[in-house]
């Protein structure tokens, strides 16, 4: 499942050109516009695609991401060390 917000339409072009053939992909704008937040998981990928504007997420993302609740169908083997990388880059400030 990966989570994009492309204002240009570039991220968009990224995101058809990584994903999976199954793979769902879900227009964080869209999801806000809905105020859909909730998502299940079945894959064991997850993804969130977004430019960033002089290091700082645009501020749609950032209460996209404040609100999101994901569930996993079967939680990745990985999902500990993307829950740590997750961690340092919001400790680090960037975030």
């Amino acid at each position: 499942m990966l989570f994009y917000f492309s204002a240009t339409g570039n991220t968009k072009h990224v995101v058809d050109k990584i994903k999976l053939n199954d793979e769902t992909i879900i227009s964080i704008e869209e999801a806000t516009r809905k105020s859909t937040y909730q998502f299940q998981l079945s894959g064991s990928r997850l993804g969130i695609i977004t430019p960033t504007y002089d290091f700082v997420l645009p501020s749609i993302v950032e209460e996209f991401l404040q609100k999101l609740d994901v569930r996993f169908d079967n939680i990745p083997d990985n999902l500990e060390n993307a829950i740590k990388s997750i961690t340092g880059v919001i400790e680090s400030g960037l975030f």
